[in-house]
């Protein structure tokens, strides 16, 4: 069985989503996992939106940011 973690959050801006991705790593290790998706909810187009998909590595919790564009 593999298990999956999704943290979910709206866009307020880019300290928020910084410290955003860190907490999702902090909850993926809490679970014991390699790797978390964080889909984060913004009122952009995808274009504006796409600098916001990204990867970081923080105490072996790999967070896959992904943006969902609402506009």
């Amino acid at each position: 069985m593999r298990i999956y973690a999704l943290e979910l959050k709206s866009f307020k801006n880019i300290y928020m989503f910084e410290k955003s991705m860190e907490q999702a790593a902090g909850y993926g290790r809490q679970m014991g996992l390699k790797e978390i998706f964080f889909l984060v909810f913004v009122e952009l187009t995808e274009e504006e939106a796409k600098p916001l998909e990204k990867e970081i590595e923080k105490n072996g919790t790999k967070v896959i940011a992904i943006p969902i564009a609402i506009l």
